[in-house]
């Protein structure tokens, strides 16, 4: 292999590596910010519904407390979709003119050239890599609490019907029969 195609070698890869790290951050992005908008439609239903079935009787109390603890779980989750999707480390690809001016300078090899432009394009991708990470970790646990959600509300629910359950047995038998629901 001769020089001047390694050089043509060295310079695809890298182009191709910097490109395939962009075009993975604007996915995770994308994804993100589709996640973000199914989140706060199901939070704000789920928090709508809880405060409209809310009332005295301790089955919708109950209810109201399972649509809560899904709301708010959805609501931590959006957070982490902000976070997936503000990433400010992500760089257009290509070099700026200052780099090409400088490398058509006639002081400058071309060898001087590839090298410098691998470089910058390596701290490039690096930067990519670092906030892809970051990014791919926060839509991760997003995506985590959304699978939660349904868990967290089944729980709260169950918890506050034995709390009430417990509550109304002790203290108000005559009004609710001893505090069985069913």
């Amino acid at each position: 292999m001769e020089k001047s195609d390694l050089r043509k070698l060295a310079v695809d890869d890298v182009r191709a590596r910097v490109k395939a790290w962009h075009d993975l951050v604007l996915f995770v992005d994308k994804q993100a910010a589709d996640l973000l908008r199914l989140y706060v439609t199901l939070s704000v239903a789920a928090a709508s519904f809880s405060l409209g079935i809310f009332k005295p009787d301790p089955l919708k109390g109950c209810m109201a407390a399972g649509l809560t603890a899904i709301a708010a779980t959805l609501i931590v989750g959006a957070l982490y979709c902000f976070k997936a999707i503000d990433d400010p480390d992500v760089e257009l690809p290509g070099e700026d003119g200052d780099f090409w001016s400088w490398a058509v300078e006639e002081k400058v090899s071309a060898d001087e050239v590839i090298a410098h432009y691998i470089k910058r394009a390596d701290i490039s991708a690096k930067k990519l890599k670092e906030g892809n990470e970051r990014q791919a970790k926060a839509y991760r646990t997003a995506r985590r609490l959304g699978v939660a959600a349904p868990m967290a509300g089944a729980l709260a629910a169950g918890v506050s019907y034995l709390v009430l359950s417990g509550l109304v047995s002790l203290f108000l038998p005559a009004v609710f029969g001893g505090g069985s629901f069913g």
